[in-house]
């Protein structure tokens, strides 16, 4: 669902928020709370909701709830004084205050799980020493990049682990490297 209100818009299935059309880096606790305030918008949500919903058996302080709120205001553009867009309910909870407009992403238009696991990273990290991407032989420069399918990633790093348990180790006790030889084994 597509959530627009004040400046923003806050793409719940993406997990995206956008200010007056920019993408608005936020912490993924503070974007669960948003998310949680504007779905229970009818009501009050209270501290201690709050605090199982978003934190469910672990033990937290309010402090990290307080922390959590204060972000979530900065992402949107609110704070703890205006509270145009999530009010404080003293000695209740909070409450998302602003009017929104809902837009039902279409199904052909909402990317699958398959599709996202396809797509180029916006801006995750790579693990280091893994590329993220494969030269293409015969194309431009500007074409010369394509994703790894992550089925293939999957293959690829299922069968080094494999190998590296089912191979046996050098052995430190010889003297020669070129004496050495390796004995296969049939896996058991």
């Amino acid at each position: 669902m597509l959530y627009r209100f004040d400046e923003c818009e806050l793409d719940d299935r993406l997990h995206q928020l956008r200010r007056k059309g920019e993408r608005i880096e936020i912490e993924p606790k503070a974007f669960d709370l948003l998310v949680y305030l504007l779905h229970h918008r009818a009501q009050v949500v209270t501290k201690d909701e709050l605090l199982d919903k978003l934190w469910p058996g672990t033990v937290v302080s309010e402090a990290a709830l307080t922390r959590c709120i204060a972000r979530a205001r900065e992402a949107v553009g609110d704070d703890g004084e205006q509270q145009r867009i999530i009010k404080t309910q003293h000695g209740r909870g909070y409450r998302f205050v602003t009017a929104v407009i809902e837009h039902p992403l279409e199904p052909e238009t909402a990317p699958t799980a398959t599709e996202r696991a396809l797509s180029p990273p916006s801006s995750r990290p790579t693990p280091s020493g893994c590329p993220s991407t494969i030269p293409a032989a015969g194309v431009a420069q500007q074409d010369a990049t394509r994703e790894w399918p992550a089925p293939v990633v999957v293959a690829i790093s299922g069968t080094v682990q494999y190998l590296s348990l089912r191979l046996p180790a050098p052995s430190a006790s010889r003297s020669s490297p070129t004496t050495a030889r390796r004995v296969w084994r049939r896996p058991a």
